[in-house]
């Protein structure tokens, strides 16, 4: 979200990352090139595919309580990762792709702070703004480069 992009920026200074947060929804009342407003922003992940985040320690023994690798700012993490494997959709729905999910199951009831977390990022996108865009980060599987464009795409 627009206001977790500074902190992100800044914690990944703190741990010597580099890290690239591109622009990933925006909106604008008029017609235009481009949106006016940024409601949302997408870190990158490290891998030239932008997968792996780069706050997961893949360098230490330490491990999160499910085995998998530990986030480096847990405490600090932004809205996308508190409400994950939590996804919207009608219904919302668990991430199919989530290891933990994959690993351990359905959790029973267990999932109240991740759907409170959906819920502050549906407030925040919510929005009147007659022109909606998404920003295409040119990034993506090296088969697929042809395709891939990058730039912003009035939906």
């Amino acid at each position: 979200m627009p206001d977790e992009k500074k902190q992100i920026e800044s914690l990944a200074e703190k741990n010597g990352l580099n890290v690239t947060v591109l622009p990933r929804i925006g909106v604008s009342e008029v017609e235009s090139k481009e949106p006016q407003t940024i409601l949302a922003y997408q870190m990158m992940g490290r891998e030239s595919n932008g997968n792996t985040c780069p706050f997961l320690d893949t360098e230490s023994s330490k491990r999160s309580p499910h085995g998998g690798y530990a986030c480096k700012i847990y405490e600090n993490r932004p809205l996308a990762c508190r409400a994950y494997p939590v996804i919207q959709s009608v219904p919302i729905s668990l991430d199919p792709k989530c290891k933990f999910c994959e690993n351990c199951g359905t959790p029973s009831g267990n999932v109240d702070s991740e759907l409170e977390s959906l819920i502050q990022i549906q407030k925040k996108m919510d929005t009147k703004a007659r022109y909606i865009w998404r920003y295409a980060t040119g990034i993506g599987e090296s088969k697929d480069k042809d395709l891939i464009k990058t730039g912003w795409f009035l939906v």
